[in-house]
């Protein structure tokens, strides 16, 4: 009893803290329960606490990490701890915040596709000109890994008109990839020299061609393309001869190395 005659609960709270120290499970103060073990160099956990923006993480899943053990809170259950730092399958983590806020899916130390420079050969392939045609493209990162192949079925059109598609061919791809940043080859003086302006676009199916291309560039961060010879283009040149055997407006993509 205190003094007030109420009956005293301090015997029943030693035991709720003698029971605690013992590595049983103790409910905290908004009802989760966690176990509590005596390690050297432990801490004291709020969880309560919801880090802010500010702290550079996005909590997306009611876990505490500590050290390298990651504990799962439950309303009245303790998921035991894992030796490591790797998310359970289906149960999202902690992911850093970048600048914009947006949580990175990049693994650590790999740059992803927005940082990494685009390498895109493009080629038209049309057999009576104008004929049955096709496009091609090849996407790969600047190191060299292949990212897709590209082939699309273009009926009966013109050589210029086929080489322009598969400019646009390859550079949607490229954005649905995710470059940002992309370095253009084809063996079309035509098509390359339009784009960069050194020549006049006079026939108005291929101004609309042009026009299509320079929307599509406002969605890179840096856009250079260059003429190279046919023999520096083959891989795209056979994509586009693929192309052919394709129906009318049927894209094909074979996915590459990554």
């Amino acid at each position: 009893m205190d003094p007030h005659g109420r009956p005293s609960h301090a015997p029943r709270l030693q035991q709720d803290i003698a029971s605690s120290s013992s590595n049983k499970l103790a409910p905290n103060h908004v009802g989760f329960y966690i176990g509590i073990t005596s390690q050297t160099g432990s801490q004291c956990v709020d969880l309560n606490h919801m880090p802010s923006k500010d702290s550079g993480y996005e909590d997306i899943s009611h876990s505490v990490q500590h050290t390298k053990h990651i504990f799962t809170i439950q309303p009245g259950r303790l998921v035991r701890p894992r030796q490591d730092d790797t998310p359970l399958p289906g149960r999202p983590t902690r992911r850093r915040l970048d600048a914009a806020g947006l949580a990175s899916v990049t693994p650590p130390g790999r740059p992803g596709l927005q940082q990494m420079m685009g390498i895109l050969h493009f080629d038209g392939a049309s057999q009576g000109n104008p004929g049955n045609a096709g496009a091609g493209a090849v996407l790969m990162t600047e190191d060299g890994r292949v990212k897709s192949r590209l082939r699309e079925g273009l009926g009966a059109v013109t050589n210029n008109i086929a080489e322009y598609r598969g400019l646009i061919l390859g550079l949607k791809y490229a954005i649905r990839h995710g470059f940002k940043r992309i370095k253009v080859y084809g063996d079309s003086q035509l098509v390359c020299n339009q784009v960069n302006g050194v020549w006049k676009t006079k026939k108005q199916y291929l101004k609309e061609l042009r026009n299509e291309v320079i929307r599509l560039k406002e969605d890179f961060h840096s856009f250079e393309i260059s003429h190279v010879r046919r023999e520096l283009n083959a891989e795209a040149d056979r994509q586009a001869n693929i192309g052919i055997t394709l129906a009318s407006g049927f894209v094909d993509e074979e996915l590459g190395d990554f």
